[in-house]
């Protein structure tokens, strides 16, 4: 294999999923204008801040010297920057100080966590990955507040009048602003002549005294209101409460002692379980920081000129940030000492290309927005080039060797992330009418689909009899369910949308989401790939009759409504199994199921696991268990999938937690609730226990489908029946009930199966190692 074969399969899901964002923007349901804000809220607010903590508290020594040599080594990066910025831009050129500050930023705001972070698993192991978090600590503590300094005292900057005479106005000054026309500056160009006469003018003006002629451009001139901003500003920043809290549990070992699990091989043994929610919640918020940025960055990039600032200047800038930067790390790390992998990490993390972060903070204050522009997408495109030039260029000459190390494992905890997503709806930034909808787009049409693909049509060998069997079980136990609800329908005398929302709320189980963990957790990793296998039947089986159920009660109240009084009554009565379906709705349910994403990803990963091309040359297998078939030139695609698979969880948990914002769990009264909860959690899995030893499932996958019935309904019931307004509240209270009662649920089955011996299974437990390891000391 070639020896960066695995850097190059990273670099390539990373274009891949960027283009992706462009492209479901140009040709999908994606916006600019309306979906970007919800993703950029997701990642500023809630998947960054995770990284960073995880990285810093959880997985990260503070006490060692070394990291801190790798801060200081970044710190000096970006102070050399900005010495070198205003010598050239400001002493030579005499440009404001919020053109110097922009061009500060395009050179050393790297991209740390979200591209940093899979490049160093990639390239030195999973053990460096908290690098990159490392690394953001000086963006955040140094470079940041400067910037905001620059940018708000500076006279070429958009709206400073205003900014500067709202703090003279609360500070009783009333000082006369005479050039109106110089309180909006347009961006400022590379150009000069009047230019520089109009922005020395306009610096004056700024300052507030017209008979300073000094010409000063590296005058900053802050007033109270703009401190009082800036502070507010850095002191609101999620990232930089999670760098503080993040110092502080590593420092105190508190994070590195008692959260961390450890790794396969090397557990850690004083790795406190009860608080293990804490890492869990914050490996799964961070496991989709990498995949969301990026389909971001491909969104945002979607009608951006590459070359706003011309093509010369383009080049210049590539040569210094991909170039330049670099190698003056090289010298940085070399100056505080940096070794081995930590001195290789920080070269390659400064050459990755500028955050977006540069465009949102140029826009916002007229300056450099060309600049901004061209860096981001040629820094984004020249990525794989870049890293794995400077990686055979640090291989030639021996410079920071390094070996592969094992990868960490991850997990999730339900609860803490639905209830990240109530909070954040509640108290935070986002909103159930304005947020939820991009979501649910994001997790059906990308997340959910990548899912299936990666979990049947890679992982699974569908040539074991076992996994027929298992999808069997769940298919028995749909129908029996089916007909069970049908005999309550007809004698209640109930509609067949009556029928299909309690088929819904009873047996569509969030398999696809909460399964996997849950599979990994109980019954090992190798199982995860059992919860898209149970949704198998859902979406080709219960899906179709659902809507057709839906559909043929909206017939019955089109004609209804078309005809009299006395022939509604007549109809009211007609039995359920007399009704029809039009040719016409029929020709609907096709096409909604023809046009759903997910059932082509199902289909599509059956054909790859049937013919082997899946499971043989595009899993790579595990630590252990390693597929030496695999084809290595083509592992992007398997990494690119497991990224965006990796989000699923998350998302549809912080998205199930804004639904729970602004809906009542009692809706349907408390007596139905108990109903419905005592079908959902005692009878569909007793069901389910029978429908195992009717198909003779091994006890492995027999404990697991038991355990996947028990788990709570899916909120596409709850988006079901406010399409078709019936049953509404059912769906409200089951979903809500659910998610609160699953954790209960589970361990009582679990406990019930263990106590009396049915389906045993034996897993090995992190203490067992630990004894091992103890005994064999």
């Amino acid at each position: 294999m070639w020896k960066y074969q695995e850097l190059l399969n990273q670099n390539l899901q990373i274009l891949i999923t960027i283009g992706l964002g462009a492209l479901v923007t140009w040709l999908g349901p994606f916006s600019v204008k309306k979906d970007l804000p919800t993703l950029v809220k997701i990642v500023f607010n809630i998947l960054l801040p995770s990284s960073v903590l995880l990285a810093l508290g959880v997985n990260s020594d503070l006490r060692d010297g070394d990291l801190w040599r790798f801060i200081g080594g970044f710190l000096l990066l970006r102070a050399f920057c900005l010495v070198l910025n205003f010598g050239y831009y400001g002493y030579i050129r005499k440009r404001s100080i919020a053109y110097v500050t922009i061009n500060w930023m395009v050179t050393c705001w790297v991209s740390t966590v979200v591209l940093g972070i899979p490049l160093l698993i990639a390239t030195l192991g999973p053990q460096y990955g908290s690098l990159g978090a490392v690394a953001g600590i000086s963006s955040f503590i140094f470079q940041l507040p400067l910037m905001l300094i620059f940018f708000e005292g500076s006279s070429g900057t958009r709206g400073v009048h205003e900014r500067q005479q709202k703090g003279s106005e609360e500070n009783g000054s009333e000082k006369n602003i005479e050039t109106k026309q110089l309180s909006d500056l347009p961006r400022e160009q590379d150009v000069e002549g009047e230019e520089k006469i109009d922005q020395s003018a306009a610096d004056v003006v700024a300052r507030g005294d017209a008979g300073d002629n000094s010409n000063r451009w590296y005058h900053v001139r802050l007033t109270k209101a703009q401190a009082q901003y800036i502070a507010v500003k850095i002191l609101r920043n999620p990232i930089l409460w999670a760098i503080v809290i993040g110092i502080i549990l590593s420092v105190s070992s508190l994070g590195p002692k008692y959260l961390a699990t450890g790794s396969p091989n090397s557990p850690n043994c004083s790795y406190a379980v009860g608080a293990g929610f804490i890492q869990l919640t914050l490996s799964y918020f961070a496991r989709c920081t990498q995949p969301i940025a990026l389909l971001a960055v491909g969104i945002f990039l979607v009608g951006k000129n590459p070359i706003a600032c011309g093509i010369i200047q383009s080049i210049v800038y590539m040569i210094i940030k991909l170039i330049l930067v670099p190698g003056l790390m090289v010298g940085c790390a070399f100056a505080v000492g940096l070794q081995g992998a930590e001195g290789r990490a920080a070269v390659l993390l400064a050459s990755l290309p500028v955050s977006p972060t540069a465009y949102t903070v140029a826009d916002k204050y007229g300056v450099g927005l060309d600049i901004a522009e061209s860096n981001i997408f040629f820094g984004n495109l020249l990525v794989l080039p870049t890293t794995i030039a400077w990686n055979a260029f640090m291989d030639s000459i021996s410079f920071m060797v390094w070996k592969y190390t094992n990868v960490l494992n991850q997990d999730i905890q339900i609860l803490m992330e639905i209830a990240v997503g109530l909070s954040a709806t509640l108290f935070g930034p986002f909103s159930l009418n304005k947020n939820l909808f991009t979501l649910k787009i994001l997790v059906f049409n990308v997340l959910l689909p990548c899912a299936a693909v990666l979990n049947i049509g890679f992982i699974s060998n569908l040539r074991d009899g076992s996994i027929w069997r298992f999808c069997g079980a769940f298919f028995m136990m749909r129908a029996l369910m089916l007909v069970l609800h049908i005999c309550w329908g007809s004698l209640r005398k109930r509609k067949f949308e009556d029928i299909a929302v309690n088929w819904l709320v009873t047996c569509w189980v969030s398999s696809s989401i909460l399964a996997p963990p849950l599979m990994e957790s109980v019954l090992g990793k190798e199982f995860q790939v059992l919860g898209p296998w149970s949704d198998v039947s859902s979406f080709l089986f219960q899906l179709p009759l659902t809507l057709c159920f839906f559909e043929i009660d909206s017939v019955r109240q089109q004609d209804t409504l078309e005809d009299g009084e006395e022939d509604r009554k007549d109809r009211s009565v007609v039995p359920f199994y007399k009704t029809r379906l039009t040719r016409e709705n029929a020709r609907d349910i096709g096409w909604r199921l023809i046009k759903m994403p997910l059932v082509w990803a199902i289909l599509g990963s059956v054909i790859l696991s049937v013919t082997t091309l899946g499971p043989r040359y595009l899993y790579p297998g595990t630590t252990y268990a390693p597929n030496c078939d695999y084809v290595e030139y083509t592992g992007f695609i398997y990494l690119f999938f497991s990224y965006l698979a990796g989000c699923l969880e998350p998302l549809a948990l912080f998205s199930v937690g804004i639904v729970l914002s602004k809906n009542n769990p009692l809706t349907c009264g408390i007596w139905n609730i108990v109903g419905y909860t005592l079908i959902k959690f005692i009878l569909v899995p007793i069901l389910m226990i029978g429908c195992s030893f009717a198909l003779h499932l091994d006890n492995v996958y027999a404990r697991g489908a038991v355990l996947i019935a028990t788990l709570p309904i899916s909120p596409p019931s709850f988006a079901l029946a406010g399409h078709y307004q019936v049953g509404l509240a059912e769906a409200v209270s089951t979903v809500l009930s659910g998610k609160l009662l699953v954790i209960p649920a589970i361990l009582a089955w679990q406990g019930f199966m263990d106590a009396v011996g049915l389906f045993p299974v034996d897993t090995p437990q992190v203490d067992d190692v630990c004894q091992q390891r103890v005994a064999m000391s």
